[in-house]
């Protein structure tokens, strides 16, 4: 689809003839970085999505898709974020639900491995405590 000389992707959505919690099953070719995380909240029974060959850069897109809590299944392979140091452990580490993650399943192995690299890798936030001033 093309907008004033801009190509934007196109969303396709697939929805396999199954119960009604189970409809919406793949969402791919998503101009995913201007996505509003509001929007993936509509989508709470998604369990596959693939965003490969998107565009996306920064690998803390990934934390959008915290809020899907039944995907199990992600590509993102194809995406400048792929070149990031630690990007199958950070995508691992951030969504700790999927089974299967650019079309590998997940073992036990890439998931203590990812739990390290997190430890190594990510501070945990500290709480801000405010002060009152008088």
């Amino acid at each position: 689809m093309a907008v004033e000389g801009r190509l934007f992707p196109i969303l396709f959505l697939f929805c396999p003839p199954v119960r009604s919690e189970h409809r919406i099953r793949v969402l791919s070719s998503l101009a995913f970085g201007s996505l509003p995380q509001q929007v993936l909240t509509t989508f709470f029974n998604l369990s596959v999505l693939y965003l490969h060959g998107n565009s996306i850069q920064r690998l803390g897109e990934v934390n959008k898709l915290a809020v899907l809590p039944r995907l199990r299944s992600l590509t993102l392979h194809g995406n400048p974020m792929e070149e990031e140091k630690g990007y199958r452990q950070y995508v691992l580490c951030t969504l700790p639900h999927i089974t299967t993650f650019d079309f590998s399943g997940v073992t036990k192995a890439d998931r203590t491995t990812a739990e390290v690299w997190k430890r190594m890798n990510i501070k945990p936030k500290k709480a801000r405590i405010k002060q009152n001033i008088l």
